[in-house]
């Protein structure tokens, strides 16, 4: 066969039609081509890094306002320094970007800026960064984070000497630290920006005072990839759905996965029944004591098993072996001293107390709020006591609990890294604007929480709180309930790493990234 005179005769739009196709073909394997080598590449990439994955809504990321994002908080434990930072290992705070002094009683902070320590950019960081942070953003009247800038009223902050700070507070408080463990900002970066700004943007810069290796982040900080102080590669993937396989998953609603080990941790955080103690039915202990055995924990915990059951505010001091189980008899026996309850009991009468819980977005906290209410209405009613329920949204809870217009309020609390209680017992916090929401007042408690402020002494800071837990065991201003069980899940190819039972929270997970490893 003549191919040439063949190709002759073949018409031009076909030969066009024909090159058009061959093209299209050859485009079409090399792309293909293209995204399978890249795709190795990634696999590969990912195989040799640690991959980590933390769950949460896309939120807008500020380091400064942290109080109610997970994601801000691993963000600024990962990538920022504060003054000072917590152990969670030790359960202390050690020196960070700064060596400080805290007086005898407590009142005087002193920072003395540690010197060869810099930004990402190479700027060096100094006492001009912390006093910036602190005066000029967060005592900036105008800053919109009112729980930080509220801390610091009445607060005063020098410049005391190179490279030196000194703080000064009105009165004694060894939990103060805390606040010193706040980001540290780069002075040089936001000076321009005016405060009504700063409040606004998205400060994803990552100038950041931990020096990573390659650091590099998308536009809304969902994935981050750095290299730590190992030289191993790390890819943080913040967001609420997994798109991979990870080494490590933070996700406290995920079932047990193949192929991880299931690790959980607990809180300082707990749930109590909180009871309105100006209300003249509480004023008597015996019906304080009544209600506090009919909550019968003992069937409690069958009906909340993801929970653990507590039986006093700083839970991780108090072991619970087991718990009894509730005899209505005796409770009701014991309410025969209650001149009021027989009376009621006599004229057939049943007592109402209202109950009010928070109404969540969240299924799963309401559908655990609905679950105590329910156990606790059908318990107390047991001894004659009839529960009123109602579910408030947040804002209006709160108005509620402020204004004392409630007899029980379950809700929870968060006692971070420290031990203060002060603002939710002390009975000068009874009064306008205080915490003291149940308006508990017992001398002694008081003289507890003002020498707890005082003590810098680890060890003893954790005797005071045992004596502050075995005091308000007897006194009964409210029933603590649980506390709420963590989890994440591992694939064991992370080396180095510390798992611990216990975290002020959950960004302490990460407190030693920088000593990671892939196995």
């Amino acid at each position: 066969m003549n191919y040439r005179s063949v190709l002759k005769r073949y018409p031009s739009s076909s030969k066009i039609k024909s090159l058009i196709l061959i093209g299209v073909l050859i485009f079409t394997l090399i792309g293909k081509f293209i995204v399978e080598v890249r795709e190795s590449f990634i696999a590969q990439h990912n195989k040799e890094s640690v991959t980590v994955f933390v769950q949460e809504n896309k939120t807008v990321y500020h380091p400064l306002f942290s109080e109610n994002s997970l994601k801000a908080k691993v963000l600024n434990k990962i990538f920022y320094k504060g003054l000072v930072s917590y152990n969670p290992e030790s359960q202390t705070y050690v020196s960070d970007l700064a060596e400080f002094n805290i007086n005898q009683d407590a009142t005087n902070f002193t920072f003395r800026v540690k010197d060869n320590q810099f930004w990402s950019d190479g700027t060096a960081i100094t006492i001009e960064d912390a006093l910036f942070t602190y005066k000029n953003i967060i005592q900036n009247i105008k800053f919109t984070n009112k729980f930080l800038y509220n801390q610091f009223q009445q607060v005063k902050i020098d410049h005391s000497r190179e490279n030196e700070m000194t703080v000064i507070i009105p009165s004694s408080n060894s939990f103060f630290i805390d606040l010193f463990t706040l980001p540290i900002l780069p002075k040089h970066i936001y000076k321009q920006i005016k405060i009504e700004d700063f409040n606004s943007k998205n400060l994803g810069t990552f100038v950041v005072s931990n020096n990573f290796q390659k650091l590099k982040a998308d536009s809304e900080l969902t994935k981050i990839e750095f290299e730590n102080k190992q030289n191993q590669n790390i890819i943080l993937h913040i967001d609420a759905e997994k798109t991979q396989e990870y080494n490590l998953i933070v996700d406290n609603q995920e079932q047990l996965l193949e192929g991880y080990k299931k690790y959980s941790y607990l809180l300082p955080q707990y749930s109590a029944m909180f009871i309105n103690m100006e209300r003249s039915f509480f004023k008597n202990k015996i019906h304080r004591q009544a209600i506090k055995d009919a909550v019968n924990k003992h069937d409690l915990e069958n009906k909340i098993a993801d929970q653990t059951i507590i039986s006093k505010p700083f839970f991780q001091f108090d072991e619970i072996k087991s718990i009894p189980k509730t005899s209505f008899e005796l409770i009701k026996d014991n309410l025969q001293q209650s001149q009021y309850f027989s009376n009621k009991i006599d004229n057939n009468k049943t007592i109402k107390l209202s109950l009010i819980a928070i109404k969540h977005s969240n299924e799963k906290l309401n559908g655990i709020n609905h679950t105590l209410i329910d156990h606790i209405s059908q318990n107390l009613n047991k001894i004659g006591i009839e529960i009123v329920p109602q579910l408030y949204d947040i804002e209006v809870f709160k108005q509620i609990l402020v204004n004392r217009e409630y007899d029980l309020a379950i809700f929870g609390h968060d006692l971070g890294a420290n031990y203060d209680s002060y603002s939710f017992w002390h009975s000068s916090q009874r009064f306008q604007n205080g915490l003291n929401i149940t308006s508990y007042y017992n001398p002694l408690t008081d003289n507890l929480l003002e020498n707890l402020r005082r003590e810098s002494n680890q060890n003893k800071k954790q005797d005071l709180a045992r004596e502050i837990n075995k005091q308000l065991n007897q006194d009964i201003p409210a029933i603590f309930l649980f506390t709420g069980k963590k989890y994440y899940f591992i694939d064991n190819q992370i080396k180095n790493r510390k798992i611990l039972n216990t975290y002020s929270h959950t960004s302490d997970i990460f407190y030693d990234i920088h000593s990671w490893q892939k196995t």
